[in-house]
């Protein structure tokens, strides 16, 4: 599975000795199913109060929580698992450029080792660096043995007035593709980055 893209949403983004932290305050619970078909680019379109919850300062993605797990179909059957995180930069079409993608990571599964869909788990992206406008994105799988239909990913949640863009494709979600979104109306993604800056930044981006 390759890197897609999920992003950040929703919450005022804060900024102190050289951190800031965007998205989601991952407040309640992962109660919306993303299924996707096939590798799975997710954006937050829109934050609250409007706008892009861009990135504000240009650094480097310290780290990124994500809240919930993957849902199974029964006890051996397991399901997809894949999450990445991608830097994506604005072109003047107003598509989303995959800047960069991380290592990949996986999210607990449902029901397993006391997952839930309140689980909050925190990925550390390698030498991930951005720039001010950016946003912080994930990737999701799609199809795999036993899922004919997708995987169902609760990492998302109601939330009237944001929107989630997400883009599908196999093999179009590699570093230098490009994200047209379609938007996921009332839709929170339930994922947080804090970025890094100047002397807070460890790869000195």
């Amino acid at each position: 599975m390759l890197a897609a893209a999920l992003v950040l949403v929703a919450v005022p983004t804060t900024s102190s000795a050289g951190i800031d932290t965007i998205g989601s305050s991952l407040s309640g619970s992962a109660t919306s199913v993303i299924q996707p078909l096939q590798d799975t680019a997710l954006t937050q379109l829109t934050a609250a109060g409007g706008g892009r919850p861009a990135v504000p300062n240009s650094g480097q993605v310290l780290w990124v929580k994500v809240k919930g797990c993957a849902a199974r179909r029964g006890r051996h059957v397991r399901p997809e698992t894949a999450i990445f995180t991608q830097d994506l930069r604005g072109e003047p079409d107003g598509a989303l450029r995959v800047i960069s993608s991380s290592q990949r990571f996986n999210l607990p599964i449902c029901g397993v080792h006391g997952a839930s869909r309140r689980s909050v788990r925190r990925f550390k992206p390698r030498d991930q660096c951005v720039a001010a406008g950016d946003l912080v994105g994930l990737v999701v799988g799609g199809q795999t043995p036993g899922y004919p239909q997708g995987t169902p990913y609760f990492i998302a949640k109601p939330n009237p007035g944001l929107s989630v863009g997400t883009f599908s494709g196999n093999g179009a979600t590699l570093n230098g593709s490009r994200y047209t979104f379609a938007p996921m109306a009332d839709t929170e993604l339930l994922a947080r980055a804090k970025i890094g800056t100047g002397p807070d930044s460890p790869s000195r981006c």
